[in-house]
């Protein structure tokens, strides 16, 4: 399987790529970033826009596209070969595209911790199990731009997208992009220097991004606060499964994570590819997944969360791209569980509670337990999407069945093998893939935090 990585970190002008660009690259040393920027045509070549006859930079055409993917496939083959993971080489490669346009911000050191950073890496190599860096199976191409996830013909060989194999779309909302755009002063081009004119923003990036983008935009509406836009209603996301979504005015560390997170998605889906071609090839841990919103899910990191709760000894977190939410297979220690049911008067104290397995399929409990788990997993800042949507309270622990390994973590496959029904089911009990109960995870994740704030 192919060793190198393309990943497209996209979204509009002065959302913060390139600072987040530079970031990837102190957590995969192995990895060269081509600029967008640098495959503008020269500056007779550029297009005058219509309505206010000034070069218009911030459309497709202004862009040599297909000399773009030519150098990014060019680049892929080169470091495909063994010789690519020697450092002169890489800097050879890097150095080709020592991008004139990278304009990060002064702080951009700054904009990670030192502490975020290694904790990042720490996580990011513990899920790939290696040791280091420098033994990490995979070398990236970092492409970054404002147009590589733009509407138009996916299937072309020349549209960017179609050659990433993952992509991180970055957003502000208006003012903070307008602010940073304008505090901006001139931009070296292929022949000379490029100012914006008084009003340009207003009056070619933001439509431009708002034009070339509309499927995407229509998809996500918390990318604009533009009305018109979010009155086109909501439509299917063009770039569904392969583009995480990120907004740059939240702490640049909850950024990188998530661009860590799809990188990592893509590694362990190739490697499952590859199982299922190849299945004596060893197996490895699957500690990834993506739902059908696009959100990256550690599942391992959330079931060591939930495990902190005292009523629940064991957990199984599930998810998949078919699905918008997360359910669970959870195993309650039954003297916490009566001590619960009693103290949320689902049982009357002093009474003989019901035997452990018919407790695990009533009704009641499951839903007690649930909003017990997501109420835990908000105290302990797991995202609305971390959440669970469904429960199965399974009476016996995961041993019986042989899904445990010799140092009791989950054999992930083959508990889903043994669930596979019960998932199903519990998928259906939840209906229309999740969503409305995903809302519902949306609002008591809203309400946990507002009355969290006020304490």
């Amino acid at each position: 399987m192919s060793k190198v990585i393309v990943v497209g970190i996209s979204g509009p002008s002065c959302s913060g790529k390139t600072a987040i660009a530079l970031n990837l690259l102190k957590v995969f040393p192995h990895t060269v970033i081509i600029h967008q920027d640098d495959f503008y045509k020269t500056d007779s070549q550029i297009p005058i826009h219509a309505d206010i006859g000034v070069q218009d930079w911030d459309c497709p055409q202004a862009v040599d596209m297909p000399r773009l993917v030519r150098e990014i496939r060019n680049v892929c083959q080169q470091l495909e070969r063994p010789e690519a993971h020697n450092s002169d080489k890489l800097d050879d490669i890097r150095d080709h595209f020592a991008s004139q346009w990278a304009n990060p911000s002064k702080d951009v050191d700054q904009l990670v911790s030192a502490k975020a950073l290694a904790s990042i890496k720490e996580q990011a190599l513990h899920s790939l199990g290696v040791a280091g860096a420098s033994q990490v199976p995979f070398s990236i191409i970092l492409v970054e731009g404002i147009l590589l996830f733009h509407d138009g013909d996916q299937s072309s060989e020349h549209h960017p997208g179609a050659v990433c194999d993952t992509g991180v779309f970055i957003y502000a909302q208006y003012d903070t992009l307008k602010t940073r755009r304008e505090s901006r002063t001139a931009y070296a081009t292929v022949e000379g220097v490029w100012t914006d004119p008084p009003g340009y923003f207003d009056a070619l990036v933001w439509p431009n991004f708002l034009k070339y983008h509309a499927g995407f935009v229509a998809a996500h509406p918390e990318l604009t606060t533009d009305k018109a836009v979010g009155e086109a209603g909501a439509i299917s996301d063009p770039w569904a499964g392969k583009v995480v979504i990120c907004s740059s005015d939240t702490a640049a560390e909850d950024t990188l994570r998530q661009c860590v997170k799809a990188i990592l998605a893509e590694w362990h889906k190739r490697a499952e590819k590859s199982r299922e071609r190849s299945p004596g090839l060893l197996d490895r841990k699957f500690n990834i997944l993506r739902l059908s919103t696009g959100h990256i899910i550690e599942p391992e990191r959330l079931e060591y969360v939930l495990c902190d709760c005292d009523l629940v000894p064991q957990v199984f977190i599930y998810g998949d791209r078919e699905h918008a939410s997360l359910v669970a297979i959870v195993v309650l220690d039954p003297e916490f569980l009566k001590d619960f049911l009693s103290k949320e008067k689902i049982l009357k104290k002093g009474s003989e509670p019901p035997h452990h397995q018919m407790l695990c399929i009533d009704t009641v409990v499951r839903s007690a337990i649930m909003n017990e788990l997501n109420s835990h997993g908000v105290e302990r800042n797991l995202s609305y999407y971390e959440l669970v949507s469904n429960v199965y309270l399974e009476p016996y622990e995961f041993d019986v069945y042989g899904l445990l390994t010799s140092t009791l973590k989950i054999k992930r496959y083959d508990a889903i093998r043994h669930y596979q029904v019960t998932i199903n089911r519990l998928y259906e009990e939840i209906g229309s893939d999740g969503n409305q109960s995903q809302m519902a995870n949306i609002t008591n994740w809203k309400m946990s935090k507002s009355t969290a704030k006020k304490f």
